[in-house]
């Protein structure tokens, strides 16, 4: 397990922040670490023992081309997370399942692809003051609007536009997120290391830093850890890294996100996550090797 891939975006080649921290460490512990920048390397062209997916964070503009990347690196080194877990967890209808195992998230509806949507009766059949309308595969708000009575009209025709190549996610508008911020839980082989709170910006609702927001370094309280660890235990168990987003709705903590594929893991504020990483890679390397 010498030879480690971190497979990255070209935007990212000499990978992001929380991942160089990750690599320094490994290389302090002998390992080679290097970047793939997964749209310009064969899988062909792979020499290392073991990928680990992770700032990949173009993959939704071309997802079919990245899941098939993905599944022949696989043929070649230990991919982590695992190709059928990336494969879930790449298109957001994996909230139902959550929802099916009993798990809180927002209530919401699909959008299919080549479908048209009057925006007003669909806030008004599911009695949304305010709803999310995103694409089923997207990242860091990519195409991702807030619809309501005032500009559901304005809306219409780009949600219209966007559903001609791409099915929809409509979700209620989780207010609490204004205010109390969204919680990401980090996890390494299953375990818990730390979490953060994000904030978004006054005026947005959006805690992305793309988007002007910022996080803080913080621990949830025990009702938060509860939901994600439910969530890590029944979908994440064998994960080399999860980040489950919560919101501290009024009715219960809800899930938003669970995070598989290419999570910021706010290791520049937690260093010592690095170590827990590491250890992780360590652990669930050993327990399912390559034939």
């Amino acid at each position: 397990m010498n030879r480690i891939g971190f497979a990255t975006s070209a935007r990212y080649r000499d990978l992001a922040p929380s991942d160089i921290v990750v690599a320094k460490l490994l290389r302090q512990r002998g390992r080679q670490v290097e970047p793939i920048v997964w749209t310009e390397t064969a899988p062909s062209e792979i020499k290392c023992d073991i990928v680990v997916i992770r700032s990949v964070w173009d993959y939704h503009l071309n997802a079919a081309r990245f899941l098939a990347w993905v599944a022949a690196v696989a043929d070649r080194a230990q991919v982590f997370n695992s190709p059928e877990i990336i494969r879930w967890n790449s298109d957001k209808r994996y909230l139902f399942d959550l929802e099916a195992a009993g798990l809180a998230v927002p209530r919401m509806e699909v959008l299919e692809q080549q479908s048209t949507v009057d925006v007003s009766r669909a806030l008004h059949k599911h009695e949304f003051g305010k709803a999310v309308i995103k694409p089923v595969v997207s990242a860091s708000a990519f195409e991702t609007y807030v619809a309501d009575a005032e500009n559901a009209l304005n809306l219409q025709p780009r949600i219209n536009q966007v559903l001609q190549s791409r099915t929809m996610l409509m979700q209620e508008f989780v207010s609490e997120i204004l205010t109390e911020g969204e919680w990401s839980l980090m996890y390494f082989g299953g375990e818990y290391s730390h979490a953060v709170r994000k904030l978004a910006k006054a005026g947005d609702f959006r805690v992305q830093s793309d988007f002007g927001g910022s996080h803080r370094l913080e621990t949830p309280g025990m009702s938060v850890r509860k939901v994600a660890q439910q969530v890590v235990d029944r979908f994440g168990a064998e994960t080399l890294y999860a980040r489950i987003d919560i919101v501290e709705a009024t009715r219960s903590p809800l899930i938003m996100e669970v995070e598989l594929i290419d999570p910021e893991l706010f290791l520049t504020v937690e260093p010592s996550g690095a170590e827990r990483f590491a250890n992780a890679l360590d652990r669930i390397a050993v327990r399912s090797p390559k034939n």
